[in-house]
């Protein structure tokens, strides 16, 4: 009796032994993809022509191995296709056959578990996006920018309620009147539409981006918006919403007068470019968002000073302002930023001299105050920057010597002093004797020393660095 209970027992650890091992590999100890799956991934290999051989791997049975393929651990169902194409380089990239853009997405149908599509940086030969990507509602990424693409983006897209990640930049896309399948793409969080033609678009195009809830990066740029698509019939919009909102690009389109209003109340945002359209009125309240690092509001048309509330934004970390008609000084408060990485202010008509609190900005690697109008000497303080990489100081009207003190900025790699009124000697030794280009001096007459081929007088030597 206890012998037959032995073997008994033998047997059901078999048995459970035989299922955990099924159990752990998924009924499937070669771990290969869904045989249907690497067909229709098969199918939509003919439908491109891959001189580059991205597309090389793809065969064997396997698919889960093809190169930009991703398939579930333990699943095996492909849920992401990676086949990004080079934006720069025609020979790296997928070239769609014959517009066969409907049997893409035939092939894609197939995929039912694909969560992760990126398209970018290929050719589709000018075709229009078709309205069957609306049915692929698994999608949480999806990416079809710089595919030549042309025409109406299809409203079927805000069929893709999971979407996570949205890029449709840098096609010849346009948008009509009808813009409400946006605000259908509740779990949305990161919106790209530069260069999509949003002219048509109705005024209450932000209003619509504002039921967003999750939406935290918003790229617009270059989108032919203007102050219209700010208004909701004739009354300018009062945002309440984008609570979440950390990055706001709307440069490169028509905006007049002052800076929206609403990017007042976004308190969470870290990032806004609003370079390259036609702002005119400088406001105050920026210095309101305190967790901003990075501010661009280059090739407007604004005038004055700079708002000194900026002087309050402990964290910013890039700054620019060129391109502008700012008429005022540096003020002193800018040794503030200490933060501040890249400080950017050229061709404006900025004037007086550059304030010895620069120096007090540790973190900074990059200056670029030139094509302005500053006098005085260039401060001793500059020598404290020692993560300086990059300083241009050209197209002033700068006078005295140059510092000794500048070969302490032991990172300087570029340097431009032209154009400016400065004169005696070089200075000797350290970083300044690494940069060799007589040109970061030219124009500037009563300079002497190395580089350049004019020798200093034998009675007065140039000072040295130690």
């Amino acid at each position: 009796m206890m012998k037959e209970n032995f073997c008994a027992m033998l047997v059901l650890v078999a048995i459970l032994f035989v299922g955990a091992v099924q159990f752990c590999s998924g009924g499937n100890t070669s771990f290969s993809c869904i045989e249907r799956e690497r067909e229709a991934l098969l199918k939509l290999k003919l439908c491109f022509n891959d001189s580059s051989h991205m597309l090389s791997s793809w065969k064997g049975n396997d698919c889960c191995e093809w190169r930009g393929v991703g398939c579930d651990k333990s699943s095996s169902h492909v849920v992401s296709l990676q086949l990004r194409g080079s934006i720069s380089d025609d020979q790296h990239k997928l070239y769609l056959i014959d517009n066969n853009v409907q049997e893409v997405v035939s092939s894609l149908l197939k995929l039912r578990y694909l969560e992760h599509l990126d398209l970018s940086g290929n050719d589709f030969n000018c075709s229009l996006i078709p309205p069957f990507f609306g049915l692929m509602k698994q999608l949480r990424h999806l990416n079809l920018s710089n595919m030549h693409f042309r025409g109406r983006i299809p409203s079927e897209l805000g069929n893709l309620t999971r979407l996570r990640v949205l890029d449709l930049s840098n096609g010849a896309l346009e948008v009509d009147d009808h813009i409400q399948w946006i605000s259908h793409l509740s779990s949305l969080q990161q919106l790209d539409m530069s260069r999509v033609s949003l002219s048509n678009a109705s005024s209450n195009l932000f209003q619509v981006l504002g039921m967003l809830p999750s939406l935290s990066w918003i790229s617009l740029s270059n989108c032919h918006l203007n102050n219209s698509h700010l208004l909701f019939g004739s009354h300018p919009l009062n945002f309440t919403f984008f609570r979440n909102v950390q990055h706001f690009d709307l440069s490169l389109n028509s905006f007049q007068g002052p800076i929206p209003i609403f990017l007042r109340n976004i308190t969470s945002l870290t990032f806004i470019n609003l370079s390259r359209n036609e702002f005119g009125l400088m406001v105050d309240w920026l210095g309101d968002l305190k967790r901003l690092r990075y501010l661009d509001l280059s090739w407007n048309a604004f005038v004055g000073s700079i708002p000194s509330s900026l002087g309050t934004i402990s964290t910013l970390r890039e700054l620019y302002l060129s391109g502008n008609k700012l008429n005022e000084t540096i003020p002193m408060w800018i040794g503030k930023l200490l933060a501040i990485r890249k400080l950017i202010l050229y061709s404006n008509q900025l004037r007086g001299s550059v304030p010895n609190s620069i120096g007090q900005l540790s973190e900074l690697e990059m200056i670029d105050f030139s094509k302005n109008l500053l006098s005085g000497s260039i401060p001793n303080t500059i020598g404290q920057l020692s993560k300086l990489e990059i300083m241009d100081l050209s197209e002033n009207q700068l006078s005295g010597s140059i510092p000794n003190s500048m070969s302490g900025s032991h990172k300087l790699s570029h340097l431009n002093l032209s154009y400016n009124n400065l004169s005696g000697p070089i200075p000797i030794g350290n970083q300044l004797q690494t940069l060799k280009d007589p040109t970061i001096y030219v124009g500037n007459p009563q300079l002497c020393g190395a580089p350049l081929m004019k020798k200093c007088l034998d009675d007065v030597l140039p000072p040295t660095t130690t």
